[in-house]
This record gives structure tokens, C-alpha cells and sequence, in this order.
């Protein structure tokens, strides 16, 4: 019979997201065979075999362990985020790949769930992020022609490229009366934690990056 993954918070679905797969590999934190094997990024000092399952990460063996990080818990971090959620964030949610270092951001005192990637078409059920993304380089004097190529030409399968201006898109989304669920790789889609008081959406900030067709 087949053992359910752990429940992530805020990686609902690493299986989906890629940073989970099935494999025969044996965990080097509990020496198992469990079926599956996390294949995100892994921080600590020595390098070493990092073939460890979802269940060694969810109870925080491996970090323990091995003194490791799956994730940047980021810069600018609310002064109202309980420390164990940073740690659960950093030390017990398996990460993602991106192609500069991944951020997390932060909504009503908690932290937001990473759900995976979009792209330009899916934007289209997401006005106010497109409308985000299609004016976030305004401020380096990009023209309209421009930044409609640039976001026009986000895929959510594509190779990751990069897109700035994090903070500010956050901020500006937040202020939506409707709840969203973004992550692209144009930004990344991210829920807002449970028990936000308005369950307006988080943007990503800089994790993932737009992608290229």
C-alpha cells in the first residue's frame, strides 16, 4: 500500500511543482527506500549525496542532520512572522528551483504557499498581476511595445528567466478585493496562508522568474 506524502503548508504539492519525484533511491537521512525523493535545491556546507524523501524533510530530520536549508525564508521578512514559521519554511518545506535564489514572501502574519508555475495565457484570468507585470519596468524606462514582448512572452513550462521587482507587486496586489493564487515563473504563484484575515494574494519576489518562450 502506498504511504501518503506528508502535508507541506506551504508546498501543498511537490510532486506537482517537480521538487518531488518518485524513485527507488534510498534516503541518506533515514537510510529508506520510500518511494520518492526531493529534488530541489539543498543548502549546507558540505556537499554530499542529497537523495532524502519528503517524510525526513516534513519532521526535520534532514535539516537536523545534515544542518540544511530547502529553502531562503528571505530579506525583509514582516517583524509579525513567528520564528517557527520561518523555520518550517526553511528547514521543513521542500524548495523549488529558480533561476536566482528564491525568495518568500509574507502576507498577515504568515507565510505563503508556493503552488507552482503560470504563464502569459494563464495571466489572462488574472488581470490585476498582468497588469502588474506588464508596468514592473516602467521605473527603467521600458515602453509599452517592450514590456508587452516581455510578458507576452511568458511560459509556464519555459526556461526560467528572470523579473524583478518583487516587493512592490506584492504590495500592490494585496490592496485586490479578490483572492488570488499567482505564482508564475513570470513571478510565482503563491496562496495566502490560511487564516488571512482578507485572503488577497502574495506575489512572488523574484523567485522563479518569468519564462522565455
Amino acid at each position: 500500500m502506498t504511504v501518503p506524502l506528508p502535508v507541506f503548508r506551504y508546498h501543498p504539492d511537490p510532486v506537482a511543482t517537480g521538487s518531488v519525484e518518485t524513485s527507488t533511491v534510498k534516503c541518506v537521512a533515514c537510510e529508506k527506500k520510500r518511494g520518492y525523493v526531493y529534488v530541489g535545491p539543498v543548502y549546507r556546507q558540505e556537499d554530499s549525496d542529497d537523495n532524502l524523501c519528503p517524510w525526513c524533510i516534513a519532521d526535520g530530520t534532514a535539516a537536523s542532520k545534515f544542518d540544511a536549508a530547502f529553502t531562503d525564508v528571505g530579506w525583509g521578512v514582516p517583524d509579525d512572522v513567528p520564528a517557527s514559521v520561518l523555520d518550517e519554511v526553511s528547514r521543513r518545506t521542500p524548495g523549488f528551483q529558480s533561476l536566482q535564489q528564491d525568495h518568500w514572501l509574507y502576507h498577515c502574519r504568515n507565510a505563503c504557499a508556493f503552488l507552482g508555475q503560470i504563464g502569459r495565457r494563464e495571466l489572462e484570468n488574472i488581470p490585476e498581476a498582468l497588469d502588474m507585470l506588464l508596468h514592473e519596468n516602467d521605473r527603467f524606462g521600458w515602453n509599452e511595445r517592450q514590456s508587452r514582448e516581455h510578458v507576452d512572452g511568458l511560459v509556464a513550462s519555459g526556461e526560467a528567466t528572470h523579473t524583478s521587482s518583487a516587493a512592490s507587486l506584492a504590495e500592490r496586489i494585496s490592496r485586490s478585493p479578490i483572492p488570488l493564487d499567482i505564482t508564475l515563473r513570470a513571478t510565482t504563484r503563491l496562496r495566502p496562508p490560511e487564516g488571512a484575515s482578507d485572503q488577497r494574494a502574495c506575489l512572488a519576489e523574484g523567485v522563479a522568474g518569468g519564462s522565455a518562450a
